[in-house]
C-alpha cells in the first residue's frame, strides 16, 4: 500500500533545529548582509505548526523614511498608511499582522504595514523616526512572538 507524502512535524522541528543562524558581529550601516538562506519551508507552513503565540528566529533590522532606503514615497507604507511609531515591515507575514520582539523592545507591539526588497527573508525592519536610530539600532537575530495573523 503507498503512503501519501505528508509535512512531517519532526522534520519541520529538526530544520529549524539545524538551521545555521550563526550571528557574529553586526555589520556596519549601508554594508551588504548576506543572511542565511530560510529553511525549506513557506511561512505559512511556520504559522500552522507553532502555537500562539507562535515565536520565530528572526534577523531584526531598522529603516528610516528616507528616499535611499524605500522608494520615492518615503512616508508612506506599501500598505498605503503613513509611517509612524510601530509600524513594521517584512515579507513573511500578512499586513495588519501584530509582532512583538520582547527580547529588544519588551511588550511593545508593532504593526506589519510594510515590505522590503523581495530577497530579505526571515527579517523584520522595525519603522525609526530618523536615520541615525537605525543606524545604532543595527540588526539582530531573536524571537518574534506573532500575536495575530493579519
Amino acid at each position: 500500500m503507498r503512503r501519501k507524502a505528508h509535512f512531517s512535524f519532526i522534520g519541520f522541528v529538526l530544520v529549524l533545529l539545524t538551521f545555521p543562524f550563526f550571528a557574529t558581529e553586526a555589520p556596519t550601516y549601508g554594508a551588504e548582509v548576506n543572511f542565511p538562506s530560510p529553511p525549506a519551508v513557506s511561512a505559512e507552513e511556520v504559522l500552522e505548526v507553532l502555537p500562539a503565540p507562535r515565536v520565530v528566529d528572526m534577523w531584526i533590522t531598522a529603516y528610516s523614511s528616507s528616499v535611499d532606503e524605500t522608494d520615492s514615497t518615503p512616508h508612506i507604507t506599501a500598505l498605503g498608511t503613513r509611517t509612524r511609531d510601530g509600524i513594521a515591515a517584512t515579507n513573511m507575514l500578512p499586513f495588519g499582522t501584530l509582532v512583538r520582539v520582547p527580547d529588544l523592545f519588551g511588550d511593545k507591539v508593532f504593526v506589519i504595514e510594510d515590505r522590503m526588497h523581495p530577497r530579505k527573508k526571515w527579517v523584520l525592519d522595525i519603522w525609526m523616526g530618523s536615520k541615525e536610530e537605525a543606524k545604532q539600532f543595527g540588526s539582530h537575530l531573536t524571537k518574534v512572538e506573532i500575536l495575530k495573523k493579519g
